[in-house]
């Protein structure tokens, strides 16, 4: 995990990003990894999203605010930093610590700077393999987003039939930044540091987050072992 002040920084800069990238491009461009989805529909689903994490923080809410409905703005990148700085406004107002509803067990601010991170992130991504741009990310910040990914999983999927087994085990591995292993045991699936592995996948570490969140083909991985068991996985854990 990174710290708070981290992923204010970067909720401001991946937003910043996502803005430059999408300026003066047709909004009306299928975004192809949302599907059904436009870049105008991308904007406004970040933009309304770090207005939601904004007023669950500013209420310092205890139960789910439903969000609301963000119409399509003038200038969408001008949009884009103006939702953004009113999250991070509000976040460094806060501090990690104040309790904030959230839909898993970590109930904080500090919960929604990661998420809202992450979120971004991996939007700025589909914007970007939308419009054919590069897309690069400190390597830090992307295992923070794989790691955040696979949690994620754990806590809203956890349950599902399809995720439970009699001890799989997977590797994803990024040389040289880190590895992470899911058990899929017979209550549901959970992290085995160190276990021995059953397939194994591996890349640069941003291709291997943009794989495990089916933004890129598993082609771009080297995998090894059972490939159908990171199939079953890839094909059960869309958030």
């Amino acid at each position: 995990m990174l710290t708070f002040d981290r992923y204010r920084t970067e909720i401001a800069a991946q937003t910043d990003a996502l803005a430059d990238t999408i300026a003066g491009s047709d909004l009306a461009l299928a975004v192809p990894t949302c599907p059904r989805w436009n870049l105008d529909k991308l904007v406004r689903h970040v933009g309304g999203a770090h207005l939601w994490a904004a007023t669950l923080v500013e209420r310092r809410a205890t139960e789910f605010l439903k969000p609301e409905r963000q119409e399509s703005p003038d200038d969408h990148p001008a949009y884009l930093r103006e939702c953004a700085a009113r999250l991070v406004a509000v976040l460094g107002e806060a501090g990690p610590e104040v309790p904030v509803w959230t839909w898993t067990d970590e109930r904080s601010a500090g919960y929604w700077a990661r998420r809202m991170t992450h979120e971004t992130v991996v939007h700025r991504a589909d914007a970007c393999l939308a419009l054919g741009r590069p897309y690069d990310l400190a390597p830090d910040l992307a295992a923070d987003a794989l790691t955040e990914a696979l949690e994620m999983v754990l806590a809203l999927r956890g349950n599902e039939e399809a995720l439970r087994g009699s001890g799989e085990t997977l590797r994803f591995h990024a040389p040289g930044t880190g590895e992470w292993q899911v058990r899929l045991a017979p209550a549901g699936p959970e992290l085995a540091p160190g276990a021995a592995a059953d397939v194994t996948a591996s890349g640069p570490v941003t291709d291997l987050l943009l794989a495990l969140l089916r933004r890129l083909p598993p082609d771009r991985l080297k995998v090894s072992g059972r490939d159908d068991l990171l199939d079953r996985w890839l094909a059960n854990t869309s958030l």
